[in-house]
């Protein structure tokens, strides 16, 4: 079936099971797709030139638990701001059609699963944010980890392309709660107009994620992870 951005009248792809939406790559209209139909439910803007290494088509192996890994392959991106500065957020697609989110921040990749929240713990995340900063430190438990509060702000969307799980074009804005836990563990709350979403992850090391299909960057030369890893296992520093 020949699908066409009913903005531009370019061609248009929605190639992954499970994901509805997707960027047009000529005009930036946030498109839908409902069965047959393509509707437009937003703009993005022209995304700001950053230094990611990453880009569409990079894949990485993440952890899935119990000892397990997968490899996926990342299909879109949302670049979030606040008043402090901006970074972006890639979503993971993962051989058996779920997702994750691919968060970088200060040289470290936050890998998240996300899940709607229960009314109970979204009540208590609503009052956070009531409180605003001065709730910073205060405990929380979920799934059976205490997490401690370490930011609330609210974020905007600056920009987004290719595909989505959801509808987030620009000025798009939210707010949002993070929690850290002793072990390094990651855990953010979102309010979002449907209601709370919770996305808990951990932090990884670009090394550890084994990237392929970096983006280039003038004067920067790729790592090769492999042969890190074979110095490495010969006992190499």
């Amino acid at each position: 079936m020949d699908l066409h951005c009913p903005n531009c009248g370019a061609p248009v792809q929605f190639p992954y099971t499970g994901l509805s939406m997707q960027v047009c790559g000529s005009c930036r209209t946030l498109l839908r797709l409902e069965g047959a139909a393509i509707q437009a439910v937003g703009q993005c803007a022209t995304l700001p030139f950053d230094v990611s290494i990453f880009q569409i088509g990079t894949t990485l192996n993440i952890a899935l638990g119990n000892g397990r890994h997968a490899r996926g392959n990342l299909v879109g991106r949302v670049r979030w701001g606040w008043d402090q500065g901006s970074w972006n957020e890639w979503l993971l697609y993962l051989p058996d059609g779920t997702i994750r989110w691919i968060a970088e921040e200060s040289g470290m990749y936050m890998v998240m699963q996300g899940q709607r929240a229960r009314q109970a713990q979204d009540a208590a995340c609503r009052a956070m944010l009531e409180h605003g900063r001065s709730a910073l430190g205060h405990a929380f438990m979920f799934n059976d980890t205490t997490y401690y509060l370490s930011d609330i702000k609210t974020v905007r969307c600056v920009s987004s392309e290719g595909a989505l799980d959801e509808p987030v074009s620009t000025g798009y804005t939210i707010q949002s709660i993070d929690f850290r836990n002793a072990s390094g563990g990651s855990l953010t709350y979102q309010m979002e107009d449907d209601g709370g979403y919770f996305y808990e992850g951990y932090y990884a090391q670009l090394s550890e994620l084994d990237p392929k299909n970096l983006r280039g960057l003038d004067g920067w030369a790729k790592p090769d992870f492999t042969a890190l890893a074979d110095k490495k296992q010969a006992g190499g520093r």
